[in-house]
């Protein structure tokens, strides 16, 4: 069936109303922002302690780190064999193009946006002569790039109804640009791109309506530059991005611009929220959930501190008395004083205080910890939870929120990074020898590795352990299994352990050693296997059945060795090597 000609005017009237639409949204997110910066954030000036304690600050900040701590790890995969070696290049290529363009610190910023309603990231590709500026970035010519997108520059079909636009006719977000790069591009109509209004700064997070009121700063230097905001709207019926004017400002009878979409079929966009799906486009942001324990924690935090500051202790005497009174006053400690009438000084003690405040923050604190997750346990504190029963569902309750936040995170990610991987696999400067039609989402999957950091002292720890005791039974199993003709891939198997353990970083170096690899190649080519015994390297420590016989602990036979027989092993290893190195000279 053919579809209908899009008409300009009527799309860009329906962005208008998808802006509309986010009106509450963005107001809300604006008040839940100016409660996580503080008062002091653009401000000269407040009232010391109206905001005491940010609990919104505090939960983040334990949050951010617990999910992301370095850029993440990709694995490539493959179901063919023959292209096993691709696979592996691309994840190598993919890796090292996330570090570059700092990817942690763009998931940091995303998680941040998913916390205050949903986050936003727009992957692309900048061609040559084409977008040289997006957000805050500067982005070369052919590089591929991801960045956050602001919600105030986000619209969306105002007629969805699916959680996260998944049936929405289009999504789009406005991008500033030099007027000039729209003049040198073919795909831009010169007329209608001279007509763009000049491109105006961010909105005041105080209006109501964030369109109305600009930076005046901004505005100037953006006319210096002559910048103009286009709205880029991603059509995925037509796989075609679209650009016309804001269309709160004017609105275009036709396109600025058009250009066939190059990219994966799910878009540029990915949106990251962890709150469960509503009936609605829009999620439910996680700090709304929050802010109104943190209003009420920081308005009974205040109170108290007013209670302290009106404590006061002062001196009651009656008139007849004011001399010695003057005489108590300016006493020091220790001092006598003589006084004909001791009973009329009296000190009282005004104000203060209620401990029952003190218990109702404490309260606020414990329920707090309840709606975050818990934010103190992910944040590295302690509990405060008055009781051994709401200590474990605190402790429970973290976990699992926790987990599930990182499984949401790592399902975004590796949808970005198959957009990277993508762009990387269909650039021909860096695959020229097959045939990349379709061949990444047939025959690759491509998942985000852990992206914590684990202590230094645990994650040794566990490497001993590894190697102490996975490592040796797993190729004692391995070898029972080629015994019994079964086959078994034990790199998979270590590596797939090593992944359980979050210490598979430190395993593909180990497995994945190209010197090594080159060495052993030699090794073959120069034909220094030993004609009589394919077992014996020529000038080595004999075949496999002597290196077993000289120390290697627990492969063929017998049970994996404990802490202490392992300890004992290493103590031997010195006369395993010169016996083994004596045995090889002799040969």
């Amino acid at each position: 069936m053919a579809r209908t000609k899009l008409k300009a005017s009527d799309i860009q009237e329906a962005a208008r109303m998808g802006f509309e639409r986010m009106r509450n949204y963005r107001n809300a997110r604006a008040m839940y922002l100016k409660a996580y910066v503080g008062q002091y954030w653009q401000e000269f000036e407040g009232l010391t302690g109206e905001e005491p304690i940010n609990m919104i600050f505090r939960a983040i900040s334990a949050y951010i780190p617990a999910l992301v701590m370095q850029n993440p790890r990709n694995i490539v995969t493959t179901a063919y064999s023959d292209y096993e070696l691709h696979a592996q290049l691309l994840k190598t290529k993919l890796d090292e193009s996330q570090e570059a363009m700092r990817l942690k610190e763009i998931y940091r910023a995303w998680l941040v946006d998913a916390f205050f309603g949903f986050g936003i990231m727009k992957t692309g590709l900048a061609e040559s002569g084409y977008v040289m500026e997006y957000g805050d970035s500067v982005i070369d010519p052919g590089e591929q790039y991801s960045d956050v997108v602001d919600l105030d520059n986000f619209t969306f079909d105002p007629s969805a109804e699916k959680h996260l636009f998944r049936d929405a006719f289009f999504t789009g977000d406005l991008v500033t640009m030099p007027r000039q790069l729209l003049l040198d591009d073919d795909r831009f109509d010169d007329d209608l791109v001279m007509q763009l209004p000049e491109a105006i700064g961010r909105p005041d997070p105080k209006d109501k309506d964030p369109h109305e009121n600009r930076d005046s700063y901004a505005m100037d230097f953006n006319a210096a530059r002559d910048m103009v905001t286009l709205l880029e709207l991603w059509i995925p019926s037509y796989e075609q991005i679209v650009y016309c004017p804001d269309p709160r400002e004017t609105i275009f009878p036709d396109f600025v611009g058009a250009a066939e979409y190059d990219g994966v079929d799910a878009g540029p966009y990915d949106y990251l929220s962890f709150s469960p799906p509503v009936n609605d486009p829009l999620p439910i942001a996680p700090v709304s959930m929050w802010y109104d324990l943190h209003t009420i924690a920081n308005d009974m935090f205040k109170k108290t501190m007013d209670q302290a500051e009106r404590q006061k202790d002062i001196l009651l005497y009656k008139p007849a008395h004011a001399d010695e009174a003057d005489d108590i006053r300016e006493a020091e400690d220790g001092d006598a004083v003589a006084t004909t009438d001791p009973s009329a000084f009296n000190n009282v003690s005004f104000g203060g205080q209620q401990q029952t405040n003190e218990v109702m923050l404490s309260h606020l604190h414990t329920w707090f910890n309840y709606v975050t997750g818990n934010a103190d346990l992910v944040g590295g504190a302690s509990s405060q939870a008055p009781t051994a029963t709401q200590a474990e569902m605190l402790q429970a309750n973290q976990s699992m929120s926790i987990e599930d936040a990182r499984s949401i995170l790592y399902d975004c990610a590796s949808s970005v990074s198959k957009k990277h991987a993508y762009y990387i696999w269909t650039n021909p400067v860096e695959f020229t020898d097959v045939d990349r039609e379709d061949f990444l989402f047939l025959t690759f999957k491509i998942k985000a590795r852990s992206m914590q950091r684990l202590d230094p002292a645990i994650k040794t720890k566990r490497i001993m352990d590894f190697m102490t005791q996975l490592l040796p039974a797993t190729m004692q199993t391995a070898l029972m299994a080629q015994q019994m003709g079964q086959p078994f891939n034990l790199q998979v198997a270590i590596t797939k352990l090593a992944e359980d353990l979050d210490i598979a970083d430190w395993f593909d170096e180990v497995f994945n050693d190209p010197e090594f690899l080159n060495r052993m190649m030699l090794v073959h080519q120069m034909g220094m296997m030993s004609p009589g015994n394919s077992n014996k390297v020529v000038g080595g420590a004999g075949g496999v059945d002597e290196i077993l016989q000289n120390g290697q602990p627990g492969i063929v036979g017998g049970t994996t060795p404990s802490p202490g027989e392992f300890s004992n092993m290493q103590a031997q290893a010195g006369a395993n090597d010169s016996q083994s190195a004596r045995l090889g000279g002799m040969m």
